[in-house]
């Protein structure tokens, strides 16, 4: 009887290593859950959940209630903000999905997954204040103005599927990886048009350290300096931006606060 018992044990210990406590994900008493304005609104991960695949049929991996969910709903109220600001969006993220890399907070495929890396979404509140508060000192200017946080780093992320909008129309393939990268080129190439090459570099840099990797990001960067600080973007920023205007919506949600 021991013998069984201790066995027992063991594969319940097995079983349930690294499972999130079932609270963070159980259904709430209440049958509906109260009017929320965005993802951070939301109280459970079950509600979280919900009102992702409600509102944007974006699948949670459930792994992700292990995460910090301030941090994560931070992320994905960016990436809603991005949605809503250009609907045609609607649908291409799929799902949030826990990731594992060292270098990276987030991390999206052109088929519409949104990896949450660990390294950084399983930091409690005081570290990632700490790093964010870092970073906003750092004078390189590694993102945007205004946009070292968690909220445009989920913004960011939305945005690199934009150019998949423009592929759609052009009845070229909006998943595959190389033509987003052709396309990106192309974007880039075109706004900046008629500056040397040293002067493009300076105005790429502009936008942010960041942007400088490629045009994929360039692209990511600037889209997030436009939608942050509007008229007091970049110069790059803002002809970038004005490539994805038709796909904008009509009137701003000034409801929605950024942080």
């Amino acid at each position: 009887m021991k013998k069984f018992l201790c066995f027992f044990l063991g594969l319940l210990m097995l079983l349930t290593y690294n499972v999130p406590p079932i609270s963070a994900y159980s259904i709430p008493e209440k049958e509906e859950i109260e009017e929320i304005q965005d993802a951070r609104d939301c109280e459970t991960f079950y509600d979280f959940s919900k009102y992702m695949k409600d509102n944007y049929n974006i699948e949670v991996d459930r792994l992700l209630s292990g995460c910090n969910f301030n941090t994560v709903k931070t992320a994905a109220a960016g990436i809603e903000y991005t949605i809503n600001t250009y609907p045609a969006l609607k649908g291409r993220i799929k799902e949030f999905k826990l990731g594992y890399y060292y270098d990276y907070a987030l991390g999206t495929s052109f088929d519409g997954t949104v990896y949450f890396f660990s390294n950084f979404f399983s930091k409690s509140d005081k570290y990632i204040e700490d790093l964010l508060t870092k970073a906003k000192k750092n004078k390189t200017k590694y993102h945007p103005t205004n946009c070292e946080n968690v909220f445009c780093y989920g913004m960011h992320e939305a945005a690199h599927l934009l150019t998949g909008l423009i592929l759609e129309e052009e009845n070229i393939d909006y998943e595959s990886y190389m033509s987003n990268i052709q396309k990106a080129k192309d974007i880039v190439k075109e706004a900046l048009e008629g500056a040397s090459y040293s002067m493009q570099e300076q105005k790429i840099y502009e936008i942010s350290q960041y942007a400088t990797t490629n045009e994929v990001e360039c692209i990511a960067e600037a889209i997030c300096d436009h939608l942050i600080n509007e008229e007091k973007a970049a110069e790059l920023s803002i002809k970038i931006a004005e490539v994805f205007e038709k796909y904008k919506k009509t009137s701003e949600n000034s409801d929605v606060s950024f942080y």
